[in-house]
């Protein structure tokens, strides 16, 4: 138990220097922030479970990773940082804050969840087509090998509707009831699958 819960806590890692500088995504070196620089998780394999452990036993640091996230995402064009299928930071931000963490700007990190789900971005491919179709259609292939790339259109249809869910929520607890109302019926998109 306890190895597996140290190995837990190995990511994401403190980036900040022990004086609390850190060098952000534009190759600054920041000096006044009020949180702890971290890495971004792996959302993608952690926000089921591991970002939940971190947050019950270590609320201040799941709070300075969404900062540094946030950090991150307002540097990088305006979104928020995620990982592989889907916009799970999404669902670590509204979990935590949901949850009672509140270590860290929510307003601001909300703005980019929010943009997350709204504007085709490097965050959500074919966020377009997913909000005009209610899924993400596949390519079609004529004689598909085994390396064909595709678009894993059903993975990112199913993941990009519970990632509304997680923004709708958040926007709820933040009075946000016309992106609420938006997104909770984008979250029904999964049935476009079935």
């Amino acid at each position: 138990f306890y190895s597996s819960l140290y190995r837990a806590f190995l990511w994401p890692a403190l980036r900040s220097d022990v004086n609390g500088e850190y060098t952000d995504e534009r190759g600054e070196v920041v000096r006044d922030a009020n949180f702890r620089y971290y890495t971004s998780p792996s959302y993608w394999d952690d926000y089921r479970n591991k970002l939940i452990l971190l947050g019950l036993l270590a609320p201040d640091v799941a709070a300075d990773v969404i900062s540094s996230d946030t950090d991150r995402g307002e540097k990088r064009g305006g979104f928020m940082p995620t990982f592989f299928h889907g916009d799970h930071a999404s669902a670590f931000v509204a979990g935590s804050y949901l949850r009672g963490i509140r270590g860290f700007d929510v307003k601001r990190a909300y703005n980019l969840v929010l943009r997350n789900a709204t504007v085709q971005g490097p965050s959500r491919p074919w966020l377009d087509e997913y909000i005009a179709r209610g899924y993400i259609p596949e390519m079609d292939y004529d004689h598909p090998v085994t390396n064909t790339v595709c678009r894993a259109a059903v993975t990112k249809t199913l993941e990009y509707a519970y990632d509304d869910y997680a923004v709708a929520l958040l926007a709820e607890a933040l009075g946000d009831r016309e992106n609420h109302d938006l997104l909770m019926a984008r979250t029904k998109n999964y049935r476009n699958c079935f």
